[in-house]
């Protein structure tokens, strides 16, 4: 079976190299710094750049961001490039793939995977299930399922805080964005602006109702609960997410509920 053939590496000028806009890897100072120092050592970037052509002669760095950057403030003229020939999908794969060394800004990850499951409805006139996009990028199902999560919290985030939706929900546990979603538009930013605390609507010995009352009255929430009686306390509060729901779906009454 004949293999297929491996990329050459060139030199590219550092000026043709664009970074694409998709790529969640970030590094810590600490990471950069060392990797930096390690370039100014050996006198070049450790390993090539990979890259696939772009438009008007440019070429979209897959893997390499940082060692560009790095190359670029060390006044490298040119750097070792691996050139792929990849689609569009398959970019965003290798992308992920190959940046391992730093940490993914969970927002922006969410929001590839979800470009890659468009790129494939697009391909394959049908959208696939998470489970199907997650064996396909070979992934367990509940971390394309969370992420997916954390960029659709941080869209619902932005119709409140547009300048910091993205580093409000990044953030947050796994747990907190599940939450967050799932609230309704009435108390969801509300409950994230008083600190998120996945626990506010528990009621359990280690979690009682004094604690819970006192969580929801920072964010303006205790007057909707009967603290007289702790049957209609704990009543009142299993319906405080359907009576804010019901609110919202009845705008008339807005100023009658503030």
């Amino acid at each position: 079976m004949k293999q297929p053939k491996k990329p050459e590496t060139v030199m590219i000028r550092t000026d043709r190299l664009v970074p694409n806009d998709y790529n969640p890897n970030r590094h810590t100072p600490q990471q950069v710094a060392e990797h930096k120092a390690e370039v100014e050592r050996l006198g070049r970037i450790p390993k090539p750049i990979v890259v696939h052509p772009g438009d008007d002669g440019a070429y979209v760095i897959i893997d390499g961001e940082h060692s560009w950057n790095i190359a670029r403030e060390l006044g490298y003229e040119e750097v070792p490039c691996e050139v792929v020939e990849v689609d569009e999908f398959e970019a965003r794969m290798q992308t992920f793939k190959r940046n391992q060394g730093g940490r993914n800004d969970r927002v922006k990850l969410g929001r590839m995977f979800r470009a890659m499951m468009d790129i494939q409805a697009k391909r394959d006139g049908a959208r696939p299930s998470c489970r199907r996009f997650a064996g396909a990028i070979r992934i367990p199902e509940a971390t394309a399922r969370s992420r997916l999560d954390y960029a659709r919290a941080a869209d619902l985030r932005t119709r409140c805080a547009p300048t910091t939706a993205d580093a409000d929900i990044t953030q947050l546990t796994v747990q907190q964005v599940k939450l967050y979603i799932e609230l309704p538009d009435t108390i969801r930013d509300r409950w994230l602006n008083a600190g998120g605390d996945v626990h506010v609507f528990d009621v359990s010995a280690e979690y009682g109702r004094d604690r819970v009352l006192y969580e929801l009255n920072q964010f303006g929430l205790g007057d909707f609960l009967d603290d007289k009686n702790a049957y209609r306390f704990e009543q009142s509060l299993a319906k405080l997410v359907d009576l804010c729901a019901w609110l919202t779906a009845h705008g008339q009454l807005k100023q009658v509920a503030d």
